[in-house]
């Protein structure tokens, strides 16, 4: 039983691309629904001004995370193989 928890399901180079398009996709998803549903919203332009922004940065955050998070999986392999 325990050799059956301890067997590697995917590769780390597939969880690596997994991941970096699933924030990618996070992060378009989340600019095509922020974009959609803000302005539906009665708020005043300092609020609208504020709102647009943090989708901005919340978005960026996820391309970030995309672009490190392969990186990060490359650094771990080589450390491991030492």
């Amino acid at each position: 039983m325990r050799q059956l928890l301890l067997r590697t399901v995917t590769s780390p180079r597939f969880d690596a691309g997994l991941s970096r398009y699933v924030s990618f996709f996070a992060a378009a998803m989340l600019l095509v629904v922020g974009f959609w549903k803000l302005p539906q919203m009665p708020l005043s332009e300092f609020q609208l001004l504020c709102g647009i922004l943090l989708l901005l940065l919340v978005a960026l955050q996820f391309v970030v995370i995309g672009l490190i998070t392969p990186l990060s999986m490359k650094a771990a392999e080589k450390k491991s193989h030492r």
